[in-house]
């Protein structure tokens, strides 16, 4: 590499950075959750969830990380399919002697499989003021056309399985969007907002 395209490669380095939100997160089985991704060595986990910790037996493919977080693909032989946990949330790990399958999906396999599951269409009405403060990946790259004076109609087609995330960072948007259908993700925010504002009127 010559001198030239050197001080090119330091001027980019001083140039351009990433933003990682960050996360007062513990990240302590990270490592192992890696090692057996490429060892495709099985692993038994507990995992904290709402109402009571469940006992996971799993095979990982891969790691990915998103706002900060890390979250970990794994196949499930009792659902037969792929589950995404968030790193952060295992209580405990250990990694099993035997795998539980040979042939299964990478993890940009798997990715390439969420093109092709069961999807939903959401359109929302959000401020144009907002717009420029949204960060999840269905948002940013949804249809975008003028509503109203002031606004924009959103129109985004993704996964049922990630209508959960979404549905966290459209109320992050507060007054600012409002979602039109579909009607089961309005009833949802709907009860949330309900108990939200609880929170504050009970004083």
């Amino acid at each position: 590499m010559t001198s030239s395209v050197l001080q090119k490669v330091k001027g980019l380095e001083q140039t351009i950075t990433y933003v990682v939100p960050p996360r007062n997160v513990n990240n302590q089985f990270l490592r192992k959750c890696l090692k057996a991704a490429l060892d495709r060595k099985a692993i038994r986990m507990t995992y904290m969830k709402t109402g009571a910790n469940a006992s996971v037996h799993c095979q990982p493919i891969g790691l990915y990380s998103m706002n900060g977080f890390w979250y970990l693909v794994a196949f499930v032989p009792g659902k037969q399919d792929y589950r995404i946990y968030r790193i952060d949330r295992i209580l405990k790990l250990g990694e099993l002697k035997n795998p539980i399958a040979s042939n299964l999906l990478t993890i940009d396999e798997w990715i390439a499989t969420l093109k092709d599951k069961q999807r939903i269409e959401v359109k929302l009405v959000v401020d144009d003021e907002a717009i420029r403060t949204i960060t999840n990946y269905w948002l940013i790259n949804s249809h975008q056309q003028p509503y109203q004076p002031g606004s924009q109609l959103l129109t985004c087609s993704l996964p049922k399985v990630q209508l959960f995330s979404l549905r966290q960072d459209i109320l992050k948007l507060g007054s600012k969007a409002k979602v039109l259908s579909p009607q089961s993700l309005v009833s949802e925010l709907k009860v949330e907002i309900q108990k939200m504002s609880q929170n504050y009127l009970a004083d």
